[in-house]
């Protein structure tokens, strides 16, 4: 039977909200446990991955590479949004989409065949150890960690791929690595103009047998609005610039990995990864897409255009950060800004 995605935190929101939201004293409620020693157990000898996206740039092919790595253990669902949850637009909302996941699963389990019984009781159980979690910090985030945790065997690493941990503040990356001095923090950038034309795709197409006029419409509208909504200075999913600049201020240099998506599924060189993870060098996979937006329409000359212009600066800052290694085609892209 076909099974419903996993609960995603953060993604449903109006364009344009994933920071510029109403405030909630909730959203900063996490702020009272900074610096405190909680009472969370880990794993002694583990490393504690955390993969901040990009979201359509690989972080899907990379929590299944590590989900099937004999060294790395990791959650039932790929995104926990554990750390990103204080940033979810709507609070309110993240509880009722919580309830109505258990009710589907609920309804569907009562009327499924055996085997079937047993695949939605086990996403059932997880669900529910997953809503246990929350609120952040509340318990000293033993259940944040008993849930991550969960079926560990003593594997050198402990994985939460989570791509809208790339929108999460300063401060709530610099207590990620407080928490886990064993951190490793893992970024893969995409063309920014390309990686926003895909998440667009995906919202476009997101709808089945829906006519192709109408999801390439969708898919211009969503693009457009989050250039519109950009700003240099505020956490987004097209903000790698403020992302590196966080990790930079709050992560030791020698716990990032950051990684062109372009480059590494070109050379589909595992070896950097791998050497910084402390793990061994298992084949890759990268002969299979992972998670490819259906629809799959070039982006119309006019948007590229001015999404460069919009993403400039995010451009402007990889190439002064990064020199050569930086693709030939986000140089492509930024010159049709022009």
């Amino acid at each position: 039977m076909a099974m419903e995605d996993d609960i995603a935190v953060v993604d449903d929101h109006a364009p344009g909200q994933s920071i510029k939201v109403p405030d909630d004293p909730a959203r900063h409620a996490w702020r009272q446990y900074v610096g405190s020693t909680g009472s969370h157990e880990l794993a002694e000898d583990a490393s504690y991955v955390f993969g901040l996206g990009a979201q359509k740039a690989g972080s899907t092919w990379l929590f299944e590479y590590l989900k099937k790595h004999p060294q790395c253990h990791g959650a039932q669902r790929k995104e926990v949004h554990y750390f990103s949850q204080p940033y979810h637009p709507d609070l309110k909302g993240f509880e009722v989409r919580f309830l109505n996941r258990i009710a589907r699963r609920g309804k569907l389990f009562l009327g499924a065949n055996e085997p079937d019984k047993a695949i939605l009781g086990a996403k059932m159980l997880d669900d529910a150890l997953w809503r246990s979690m929350f609120p952040v910090g509340a318990d000293g985030y033993a259940g944040y960690f008993r849930y991550l945790s969960r079926g560990y065997k003593g594997q050198e690493c402990i994985c939460d791929i989570t791509p809208a941990y790339a929108i999460v503040e300063r401060d709530m990356l610099a207590e990620m690595h407080r928490l886990v001095p064993r951190s490793r923090f893992v970024f893969f950038m995409r063309d920014p103009v390309d990686r926003l034309w895909s998440q667009s795709r995906m919202r476009g197409f997101k709808k089945k047998q829906q006519a192709l006029e109408k999801a390439l419409a969708v898919s211009a509208k969503f693009f457009k609005d989050e250039l519109k909504s950009f700003d240099v200075n505020i956490p987004s999913r097209n903000n790698y610039l403020l992302t590196l600049k966080f990790l930079e201020e709050a992560v030791p240099t020698e716990n990032v990995f950051t990684a062109f998506f372009e480059t590494f599924f070109e050379q589909q060189n595992i070896s950097g990864l791998s050497d910084f993870l402390g793990i061994e060098r298992v084949e890759g996979g990268f002969d299979k897409r992972v998670n490819a937006s259906l629809g799959q329409s070039d982006l119309p000359p006019e948007l590229a255009k001015a999404g460069a212009r919009v993403l400039a600066p995010v451009y402007e800052d990889a190439f002064e950060r990064f020199g050569d290694a930086v693709p030939e085609s986000w140089h492509k892209s930024y010159e049709a800004g022009k």
